[in-house]
């Protein structure tokens, strides 16, 4: 009979050790991300300051510090690294709203806290302030692409609105996805007109207030809530 076969020590020390995660491979792809991510906050600056028509990919890779042949590895097009540009803005939108609302147990006060964080990221973000170029010098498939992302957000609204109906036991009364499209829709469009209307808007704090008391009309018609929403806390 055969003695068993005896493992060395290097063999049976391998063996125990798990084998690492990551490595090179994936740090590589986690540097390739990150700088993704630069040359798209780059380029929203870019078009915000030169517009899309007048803003070349050279411009482009000159302000992000990068040769204009590696923008190219990353985008095939200007029109491909706008429509990539404005989709990394709203993900980061949707992002925070699922980050930061979800932190609230009352779907009322989910709601408010996801209308002052989408109202300020309207705002702040120059990828959304490009958003009324889109039509003019894109595919209608990009389009698609960027509208199908905007419904994202609104998916997002209207789950919170139904929630908020179901504890004021009111579903059903007003269609969730009408109002949520309106919310996004009407965040978006003062959002947008500030930039060029300042002097014909009302400010961005009472516009919000206003916004949200209209809102709560609309779900809980004469039960709306009586007490005084705070004004703009979270929208400056």
């Amino acid at each position: 009979m055969k003695p068993p076969l005896q493992h060395s020590t290097a063999s049976a020390h391998r063996a125990k050790t798990p084998r690492a995660s990551g490595g090179p491979r994936a740090s590589a792809n986690n540097s390739a991300a990150a700088k993704q991510a630069r040359i798209l906050r780059v380029a929203a600056s870019t078009f915000a300051r030169r517009g899309f028509a007048h803003t070349t990919m050279e411009d482009i890779a000159k302000a992000a510090g990068v040769a204009k042949g590696t923008l190219y590895l990353y985008f095939r097009s200007k029109q491909e690294l706008f429509v990539q540009m404005v989709l990394f803005g709203m993900n980061r939108v949707h992002q925070m709203i699922k980050r930061e609302a979800s932190k609230m147990i009352d779907p009322r006060k989910r709601l408010e806290r996801a209308m002052d964080i989408m109202f300020r990221a309207l705002r702040q973000y120059e990828e959304t302030t490009l958003l009324t170029e889109v039509p003019k010098f894109l595919s209608a498939n990009d389009v698609m692409r960027i509208k199908r992302a905007g419904f994202g957000l609104v998916d997002q609204f209207e789950s919170i609105i139904k929630q908020c109906q179901r504890l004021a036991s009111l579903r059903g009364r007003l269609n969730p996805r009408v109002l949520a499209m309106t919310v996004v829709g009407g965040l978006a469009g003062y959002a947008h007109g500030w930039l060029e209307l300042k002097e014909s808007l009302p400010p961005p704090d009472e516009y919000l207030c206003t916004y949200k008391r209209l809102l709560w009309i609309a779900i809980y018609g004469e039960r709306a809530p009586g007490k005084r929403l705070k004004e703009g806390k979270h929208a400056n």
